[in-house]
C-alpha cells in the first residue's frame, strides 16, 4: 500500500499503538515526499503542548498529519483547484511560533500558506482534530524555485521568493500578503538567510 505511513515512537517499545499504520487519503496520487516540522504550539487549540506534524506531499495534494497524535485524523488539501492543471509540491518552510508552513510548488505561481489554528472538535471522538489549516495565496508571480522565511527584529514576517525565470528576488509581507520585486541581473534560484552576527 503505496498510500501506508507508519508511525514510530522510538522512545516507547513495541506495542499495539506503536508503530501506528495510517493510510492516507491522496486522492489517486501517491506520495512522494513527507516533511516534518518543528515542535508548533497551536495557539487557543485544546492541546497547548509543542507538536510535530507531517507533511505529506503528493501530485496535487497535501495532507497534514499530526505526528504526536498520529491516530488523529489527517486533514487533506487539493491544490488543483478547478482542474487548473498539475500542481507538484515541492518545498516547505515553518514559521513555528505561529504554527504556520508556507508551500512551493511546481505548477504554481504563487506561494501557498498554511496556519494551523484551533478549531475545537465536533464530537468527542478519540481521532477528533482540534486544529484546521487556513489557507492565503502569496503572489509571487513568476514560479518561484526557493523559498525562505525571514523575521525581523520587530516582529513582521517575509516570506523569501527566487523566480529565475523573471530575474526577481520577490519579498512577501505574510501579514499584508503586500509584496516587492527585486530586480536581480542574473536569475537566481536559491536563498540562503545567514543568522545575525554571522
Amino acid at each position: 500500500n503505496p498510500n501506508e505511513l507508519a508511525f514510530i515512537d522510538l522512545t516507547r517499545p513495541p506495542a499495539a499503538d506503536n508503530p501506528v499504520l495510517k493510510t492516507v487519503r491522496s486522492f489517486g496520487a501517491t506520495p512522494t515526499g513527507v516533511v516534518l516540522s518543528p515542535r508548533m504550539a497551536i495557539a487557543g487549540a485544546d492541546d497547548a503542548s509543542e507538536r510535530v506534524f507531517a507533511f505529506i506531499l503528493a501530485t496535487n495534494v497535501v495532507t497534514v498529519v499530526d505526528a504526536s497524535h498520529p491516530l488523529h485524523n489527517e486533514v487533506s488539501i487539493r491544490l488543483d483547484v478547478a482542474g487548473t492543471g498539475t500542481v507538484v509540491p515541492r518545498e516547505l518552510v515553518f514559521a513555528p511560533a505561529t504554527a504556520t508552513a508556507y508551500l512551493r510548488s511546481d505548477g504554481a505561481r504563487d506561494i501557498l500558506e498554511l496556519a494551523l489554528v484551533a478549531d475545537p472538535p465536533a464530537g468527542t471522538g478519540p481521532t477528533e482534530n482540534d486544529y484546521q489549516p487556513l489557507l492565503a495565496e502569496l503572489g509571487a508571480g513568476g514560479g518561484p524555485s526557493d523559498i525562505a522565511v525571514f523575521d525581523d527584529p520587530a516582529g513582521r514576517r517575509f516570506v523569501l521568493a527566487s523566480t529565475p525565470a523573471t530575474r526577481e528576488l520577490v519579498i512577501i509581507d505574510a501579514d499584508t500578503a503586500q509584496f516587492r520585486r527585486v530586480a536581480t541581473p542574473d536569475p537566481i534560484d536559491r536563498i540562503l538567510v545567514f543568522p545575525v552576527g554571522a
